[in-house]
This record gives structure tokens, sequence and C-alpha cells, in this order.
């Protein structure tokens, strides 16, 4: 599942960025400090949050670490029976052949 639709693991990403800019910021500060617009504009934002917030980002981490180890639920594959199995089977492979045979005999 993509991070947007779990809200746990979009905060995971937010505070993953944050860490990273923040990280980034004290290896060469000078790129970052010049670009405070666009796109690197949220980057050096993230880093700015990181190092003026650096105990409650520290804390933040501790606890996601702590949830995803401890607390979170592994995920489960979805339980398919021999009908819905034949049917992916037949579409799975009807795209390989879509992929494969039929530009070569559109070709001729």
């Amino acid at each position: 599942m993509s991070a947007i639709f779990n809200f746990q693991s979009l905060l995971t990403v937010i505070l993953l960025l944050i860490c990273t800019c923040a990280y980034i910021r004290s290896l060469a500060p000078s790129i970052l400090d010049r670009n405070k617009t666009g796109l690197l504009g949220i980057i050096w934002k993230c880093a700015r949050i990181g190092e003026w917030k650096s105990p409650y980002v520290a804390v933040c981490c501790i606890v996601t670490a702590f949830s995803i180890l401890f607390i979170q639920q592994p995920g489960k594959m979805p339980d398919f029976n021999s009908d819905q199995i034949s049917i992916y089977k037949g579409i799975y492979q009807q795209k390989i052949m879509e992929r494969m045979v039929y530009p070569f005999i559109s070709e001729h």
C-alpha cells in the first residue's frame, strides 16, 4: 500500500524527510541556504524544522520506531480461492501475450 493512503506510513515518510534534510544541511549548509523557494525550499524548510525542533523530532523517531517494531501488525496476504487465482492467471497471461506477440503480428 502506498504511504499516501496509510496515515502511519505517511507520518513515517515525513519524519524521515525531516531527519534526512536536517542531516544534509549539517553536511552542506550552503546548498540549502541558497535555495529557499521551490522544491529545494521545501527541503530547506524541513531542515529548519529538524534543527529547531530536534528534541521533539528525536522523540517522534523513537515512538515511531517502537510502533513499527512492536505494535504494528505485519501485512497479511489476501486469501484467494481457486477461481480467483485462475482468473488472475488468465489476465496475466493475456497481458504478456499483448506485449510480446501482438506487436509482431500487427507489423505484418
